[in-house]
This record gives structure tokens, sequence and C-alpha cells, in this order.
């Protein structure tokens, strides 16, 4: 088996404006910016996925975490981004005392102005108390495969949560990293996952499968060019699947629909900012798959090409008539059960 690569620093390449990790570039893992504007959309992403469950940040059950008698409950939160998740675990009093580790591929300050490509940065800390452990590692490769002092250990944490890693990891590593996160849960710990699918739906069925409708092309252009990365779309609704193929007997797994508009009529729901962040999402999400390359690289299309893509989806989105919607997908994992079926 090929050695799988991990990153070493935090430079960085510019394009269109953007900052990208340069070994997300080089590796095609997580092709998207790393810049202050994607710290807004991850902002707010995380606080209508938030919404959408609940109001709640651990959707473990009400009095099953923290666990009982556990002071310091260890939380691992994987694909950390701007740490929004984290921010918010930590600002509730009834969370406070957990230790979190979080895991990416880049560490650095993603609004800085240091210098891009062939410069080395150092690597960054945060001036002042840390709030949490920073780990880099290439979610693509086993944690066995870690041998330093920071690595991750069988049984260690009390909570995982995984989200937004679809584009992250490939297609074939994710029965073994759900695998991987199962081992190091404790005797009833809890594993939360969330996964968006960016696949464009009419509740009426006026947006039709075909070249015309500027968000289908989107969609086609985002799943073609994932799977051209060796990543799965539409990973979120195999996760209730992987969890039980791994031995999680004990899952709930729940689809829920983020519907984009006005027509938007649950209680509680963001409909304007579902909409305002998926036109965010729509341009930042391809910019570098469909008009970017490296050197000696070809891009599918040209920047001009790229722009009139997106803002013909874009203005579709604005649609309240075709009654629009994508799906998340959470699940939620209990690892006392399968202590239980191991033994």
């Amino acid at each position: 088996m090929a050695q799988v690569p991990q990153p070493l620093d935090d430079r960085r390449h510019t394009f269109g404006g953007r900052r990208f990790s340069l070994f997300s570039l080089q590796n095609n893992t997580y092709c998207i910016p790393v810049d202050e504007a994607e710290e807004e959309r991850c902002d707010e992403l995380h606080k209508i996925i938030r919404q959408v469950c609940g109001n709640r940040i651990v959707l473990v059950p009400p009095g099953q975490f923290p666990p009982p008698g556990v002071d310091e409950p260890l939380v691992l939160d994987c694909g950390f981004g701007n740490g929004a998740w984290i921010d918010d675990l930590l600002g509730v009093r009834e969370y406070e005392d957990c230790k979190v580790a979080g895991v990416d591929i880049y560490l650095g300050s993603r609004d800085d102005d240091e210098d891009d490509d062939g410069d080395d940065d150092d690597e960054e800390e945060d001036d002042g108390l840390q709030e949490f452990e920073k780990k880099r590692w290439n979610l693509n490769a086993p944690f066995r495969t870690d041998t330093s002092t920071s690595r991750l250990r069988r049984e260690q944490f009390d909570l995982i949560n995984s989200r937004f890693l679809a584009e992250g990891i490939n297609t074939n590593r994710w029965r073994s990293y759900i695998r991987e996160l199962k081992e190091l849960l404790k005797p009833g710990g809890w594993l939360q996952m969330v996964e968006l699918e960016l696949v464009f739906q009419s509740d009426n069925g006026r947006l039709a499968p075909n070249a015309s409708e500027p968000l289908h092309v989107w969609s086609q252009w985002y799943s073609h060019t994932m799977e051209l990365s060796d990543k799965n779309p539409r990973i979120g609704r195999l996760l209730g699947q992987h969890l039980q193929t791994e031995g999680f007997d004990s899952v709930s797994f729940v689809p829920r629909r983020l519907e984009i508009g006005r027509w938007n009529s649950g209680p509680g729901l963001p409909d304007a900012d579902i909409r305002a962040n998926l036109s965010k999402t729509i341009e930042t999400l391809l910019l570098w798959p469909c008009a970017g390359a490296l050197a000696g690289q070809r891009p599918p299309m040209s920047p001009d090409q790229y722009r009139a893509m997106v803002r013909g989806a874009q203005i579709q989105l604005q649609d309240d008539s075709l009654r629009l919607y994508c799906q998340v997908f959470v699940a939620l994992f209990d690892a006392a059960v399968l202590q239980l079926t191991m033994q």
C-alpha cells in the first residue's frame, strides 16, 4: 500500500483572489480556500446546522454527556476548519471543562498576510492560552501510522465529532476511517457525524435534471470533479450503512432538509441564511476544481466560463417558485453497544 502523504507546513497558493493550502492542491485533498472569507462561510454553515439540529452542539441524549464522574471529558474534532464547533462547545458551561483535540491538514491563521508559494511558514500558534490542541494530519492516512508523541490512542475519547469531510476523504477510505474512530472511543463514548449533500432538488419537481438548469449543471460539475479526485459526493447518505457495516448497532441516522428560500415553513429554520450561505458555497467549492491548475495542468474551464456557471446557479437559487432544498445527513453512535457485541 502506497504511503499517504502528510502535510508538513501551512504553505499556501493564491488563485482567483482566494488562498488555498498548497498541500491540498498538490494532493487533491480538500481543495477549498483557507482564508478569512472561508472562515465566515464556515461560521454561517455551523450556525445553520446547529439550528437544524435543535440548537444543539452535542447531539448525545441529555444526561449522557459529559459522562457521569468524568471531570474533563476528552473530545476529538475531525476536520476542525476554523474551529467553529469547538468554540461553541467550549463556550457552553456544561462543556467548558472538556479537553479537545482538533485534526486538520491546515493549522495556520486563515486571514494573515504572509507570503504564499515557496515561503516556509513557521507553524503558528495563537497568542495566549490555547483552548484546544491542534493536530496536523491527513485523515486519508490510518491513525496507526502516526508515530508522533501526539498520536491518537485507542479508547481515548468520550466524544468524537466528524463533519464536512466529503471533499477531503477518499471514497475507499471512509469505512476504515469510521472503524478507526470507533477504536478511538472509550466504551460508552459517542460518535456524531454530519455531512452536507450538495445535490439541489425541487419540492414541486420544477427543477428539471437537464443542461438548461444552472443548478443542475453546477451539481453535475460538483459530482464530476469530486469523483475525479476520488471523493464521494453522496457520502452523507451512506454514513448509516457504513456505521452498521463496521458493527455500530445503535445508530441514529437522520436526513434533514435545508429548505432554500421563503417557502421554508419549518419552525426556527434560517431560510435567508441558508440561501446566502449556499450562494457562497456554490462559488467557493468549485473555484479550484473547475478553474484552477498547478503548473503543467489544464483547468476544465476558463475563469470567465466558471464565473458564468456560478452566476447562473446563484440566480436560480433565488427562485422561490422552485421550492429548492438540499440535504444534510446526521449520524450518532453509542460505543457501549459495540463493546457488548465485540465480547
